[in-house]
């Protein structure tokens, strides 16, 4: 099980959860689909991803990926990063070429 191991070793440091920036060269629309799915929910017409154990700059950072690399615009707070909702079908499309990969293979 060492490929457990060291995704253990990258997300986390003493026993907490942490976000560092080579995660960039991880992050996929897979990646965002199954944070969706694990931790995200729709409200009304806005998508909640939950970020409540990360830091502020854990945050910023996660955003700022998003944006640079697949356009997508969000607003962070706290606890929650909302996707805007001009971004919404985009996202939605991601979600569903991601899922549909997933049945073929």
């Amino acid at each position: 099980m060492l490929c457990i191991t060291e995704l253990h070793k990258f997300f986390y440091e003493n026993r907490i959860k942490v976000i560092r920036p080579s995660i960039y060269f991880y992050i996929t629309p897979i990646a965002l689909a199954h944070w969706i799915m694990g931790d995200g929910t729709f409200t009304g017409k806005s998508l909640l991803l939950c970020t409540d154990s990360f830091s502020i700059k854990e945050v910023v950072l996660l955003n700022m990926i998003y944006v640079v690399l697949y356009s997508i615009i969000l607003k962070n707070t706290l606890e929650y990063i909302y996707v805007k909702k001009v971004c919404l079908n985009y996202v939605k499309l991601f979600c569903l070429i991601c899922m549909s990969l997933c049945y073929i293979n």
